[in-house]
């Protein structure tokens, strides 16, 4: 496991070995929480508190059980409104990610505004 969530299991997972064994989804449901740094702030905070009660790393299925209980924040849709803004509102197109992005991906970018603010997310 890389990034983040390698980052916690390094610290607070009772061992690598482990990891080889286990389930590719299991895995996935972890490194959710590294999708914010609110997300990983509260799990890594978590662990942390449950390793010094235990006096050791955590098994695998302890992490899973913390990061099972934990409700994350769902920010994904307004990250890509907030970059949808900033695409749209950029005045240097050596600022935007393809400086050969036309009008009509603005149009584009706009439409999809559009939709993420008719589900509420602003």
């Amino acid at each position: 496991m890389n990034g983040i969530g390698g980052l916690i299991f390094s610290t607070l997972w009772s061992g690598p070995s482990e990891l080889s064994s286990t389930p590719v989804s299991r895995e996935r449901s972890i490194t959710a929480a590294s999708d914010s740094a609110a997300g990983f702030s509260q799990l890594r905070s978590e662990l942390s508190a449950r390793k010094a009660r235990k006096g050791k790393k955590l098994s695998f299925d302890e992490v899973q059980s913390v990061v099972d209980d934990l409700l994350f924040p769902a920010i994904q849709a307004t990250r890509r409104y907030q970059t949808l803004q900033a695409l749209v509102n950029c005045t240097r197109r050596c600022l935007l990610p393809d400086s050969k992005d036309t009008t009509q991906s603005r149009q584009e970018w706009t439409e999809e505004i559009r939709e993420l603010e008719a589900r509420g997310i602003r």
